[in-house]
């Protein structure tokens, strides 16, 4: 087991967070673009090759906000989680202003974070309530 370094990209615009809709089981869940860091890539170039994936644009690279872990036993999905333990870094970015998502992403209304399956959950619920993100989350799902 090995310990993953990871970014998530926070692109907000209008009271609304860029999110990416996760297919899985018949249903679906939500997170802002993701990627693993690769070994020798900085977090940044790791946030940027994300964007591109996931969200086909170059994004302006913003602010470090926060640091988050996910110790995968820890959580409800410890199952199939339980070789997990991941480092999560997530940066702010803007997009162009005449950005339009592709298909498989959509700007979410950020109050309505917490009743739609987002990842992270701590994480949509500060959003949702206009909570200080913490410079440290710690292990939360």
């Amino acid at each position: 087991m090995n310990i993953q370094s990871s970014v998530h990209v926070l692109i907000m615009r209008d009271d609304h967070l860029l999110i990416i809709i996760r297919p899985e089981d018949g249903g679906e869940w939500f997170e802002p673009p993701y990627a693993e860091q690769h070994f020798g890539e900085t977090l940044t170039q790791a946030m940027r090759r994300a964007c591109l994936a996931e969200i086909g644009v170059n994004v302006e690279v913003g602010e470090l906000l926060t640091v988050r872990e996910y110790i995968g036993t820890n959580h409800e999905y410890a199952v199939q989680d339980k070789g997990f333990h991941i480092v999560s870094h997530l940066f702010a970015a803007r997009v162009p202003k005449d950005y339009k998502p592709p298909t498989g992403a959509r700007w979410q209304p950020i109050r309505t974070l917490e009743t739609i399956p987002f990842y992270p959950q701590a994480l949509g619920k500060l959003l949702a309530r206009g909570e200080t993100i913490p410079a440290y989350m710690g292990d939360v799902n």
